[in-house]
């Protein structure tokens, strides 16, 4: 492999690496169709490449630098992988002299597992960074004035029952009219 050994500490997290893929070597290309089309072989592929025991290809992002447009590498990382701007701003020479293919392996992709790294010749380590925050900086809220408690409601006096409603008979009378019209127009048929 490289001289470009790397150690992963077992329970590591929040670090970030990059690597370039030198599409020239047939193994690059096949681990970025494998890890592009998400083939079942892509894990193995890549732990070949990185000269790890054990990978999660879930995990790695493959970045095609030309589809990153305006956004660029740089801002890529600092949107998508949430990098510092001052780890950034070290690298920048590093980040805009790369071209085709990006590799970006965090921690996760390790499962929190030590291992040692010795990536192919043509995968070439670009740049590592510790996207790990310290937490923001929490002050105690101000103690809570406790108020006296209203006094309950006391329940209103019952209302008087309503007088029972009037039932109106003028669709009843409309209805007797109608059937006495139809008897007599029936009547009248079975004479005439």
């Amino acid at each position: 492999m490289t001289d470009a050994h790397i150690t992963v500490p077992a329970g590591e997290t929040g670090i970030l690496r990059l690597f370039t893929l030198a599409m020239a070597d047939p193994a690059a290309t096949d681990l970025r169709e494998s890890l592009a089309e998400q083939r079942d072989d892509a894990g193995a592929l890549l732990a070949r490449a990185l000269g790890a025991t054990d990978i999660d290809p879930y995990w790695v992002a493959l970045i095609d630098i030309r589809d990153l447009g305006e956004l660029g590498l740089e801002g890529y990382l600092a949107e998508g992988h949430d990098v510092p701007a001052e780890a950034l701003k070290e690298t920048r020479p590093a980040l805009e002299a790369a071209t085709g293919t990006v590799l970006a392996v965090p921690s996760r992709a390790f499962g929190a597992e030590a291992q040692e790294l010795d990536p192919a010749p043509w995968l070439i380590p670009l740049a590592t960074y510790d996207t790990k925050r310290d937490p923001a900086p929490v002050e105690p809220l101000p103690k809570a004035e406790v108020l006296p408690r209203p006094p309950r409601p006391t329940a209103p006096s019952p209302l008087p029952d309503p007088a029972p409603q009037r039932r109106s008979l003028g669709p009843l009378v409309l209805l007797a009219i109608v059937i006495v019209a139809g008897i007599a127009i029936a009547l009248v048929g079975f004479r005439g």
